[in-house]
């Protein structure tokens, strides 16, 4: 499974890449033809918005480092995350939350947990096309003696938190309870067969373990076991993402993307805007040209993975010598917008993006600098 991860990280963050080449050209076209180009460049735009949707599952899967580890509070986030899944599973199933008593914190990178809570409740809504029920419910468990896991993973005796999901559907035979988490099974007609794989990998890394129990035609159960711990610790705040504002005329942008393509269609994106841009392939070159006096520049816009030297540290190299400059990072890993602080950029654009993503959170940085 880790060797499957690492190729299927590697495809999807190339694919990103490609996916915002292709979604930005597609909104170009969309701006200057009607008729039967308009609607052919509509197709493609939302078919990149489908392979989106892909990567986001494949990168989840592979990654092994998805943010800062914080202390939360489970049954908090899963109150906060209860609207949003309620849309997400449609209106033919119905939700229950049935907390326990108690503050349940786990130490976890909360992207990767939430990934895994959004998988399963789509896995138990596929499972009731006609509607249904899912319940979501946490309690405290020791485990230790007879109690200990010893199915699936092994787990240490202790204190853990247990979060169970049940669905109302058919049901899983055991003999494929096993195979049900291997990446790319899937027993559906559509889909990726990632779902439980991604909600597998993202538990196993927080130090916990996923079981599941079903009886055909009684429904399932997921449980996902996760070390409590005593206390919230605190969330930093995360880099601010795209937002609305006019911009500032005959601003100059410095940037810093190592894809050809991308870097090229970036460009154009940001000169149809009346920018001047600098575009270089890497922050090797950013770094020399600062170096030898070149600019100023108004906006850094960089990619955040880069050989040698990560966008991360561009930045702050640059802010170190041109303190009023203002930082654009965008990445394929969106939950890096977690990682960022405030301090050190000043908005995160995910891939794959469109081109009026990139266009209003520039516009806007450079309104707020007045």
């Amino acid at each position: 499974m880790e060797a499957i991860g690492l190729l299927a990280g590697g495809i999807a963050h190339d694919f990103n890449n490609l996916l915002s080449v292709i979604g930005i050209n597609a909104d170009i076209v969309l701006g200057h033809t009607t008729g039967i180009g308009s609607e052919a460049a509509a197709e493609i735009s939302r078919a990149v918005d489908r392979a989106a949707a892909i990567t986001s599952q494949l990168l989840t899967f592979s990654r092994t480092d998805s943010g800062t580890a914080q202390v939360r509070n489970l049954n908090t986030r899963l109150a906060e995350m209860q609207s949003f899944l309620q849309r997400l599973v449609g209106d033919d199933v119905s939700l229950e939350f049935e907390p326990g008593m108690e503050d349940y914190f786990v130490r976890a990178k909360w992207v990767q947990i939430e990934q895994a809570i959004m998988n399963l409740a789509i896995n138990g809504r596929d499972a009731m096309p006609d509607g249904g029920k899912i319940c979501f419910a946490t309690s405290a468990v020791e485990l230790g003696g007879a109690d200990r896991v010893d199915t699936i993973d092994e787990l240490p005796a202790g204190s853990y938190v247990l979060l169970s999901v049940s669905d109302e559907g058919p049901g899983i035979e055991e003999a494929r309870h096993q195979q049900i988490f291997e990446p790319f099974f899937t027993t559906k007609e559509k889909g990726t067969g990632l779902g439980l794989s991604v909600a597998y990998g993202a538990v196993r890394r927080c130090g916990g373990a996923l079981r599941v129990s079903s009886v055909l035609n009684r429904g399932c159960t997921f449980r996902i076991y996760l070390p409590r711990m005593n206390a919230a610790s605190p969330i930093p705040e995360p880099c601010p993402t795209v937002g609305d504002a006019i911009g500032a005329p005959d601003a100059s942008v410095l940037l810093v993307e190592d894809e050809p393509e991308l870097r090229r269609v970036l460009r154009e994106v940001l000169e149809s805007d009346g920018y001047r841009v600098t575009a270089l392939a890497d922050a090797d070159e950013a770094v020399r040209l600062v170096a030898d006096g070149a600019g100023p520049f108004d906006v850094l816009v960089t990619d955040v993975v880069m050989p040698r030297m990560s966008g991360i540290e561009l930045a702050k190299w640059v802010r170190e010598r041109t303190r009023d400059i203002r930082v654009v990072m965008i990445s394929g890993y969106w939950e890096r917008a977690q990682e960022v602080h405030s301090d050190l950029c000043d908005a995160f654009v995910a891939k794959p993006f469109r081109a009026e993503d990139l266009s209003r959170v520039v516009a806007r940085i450079l309104d707020e600098n007045g």
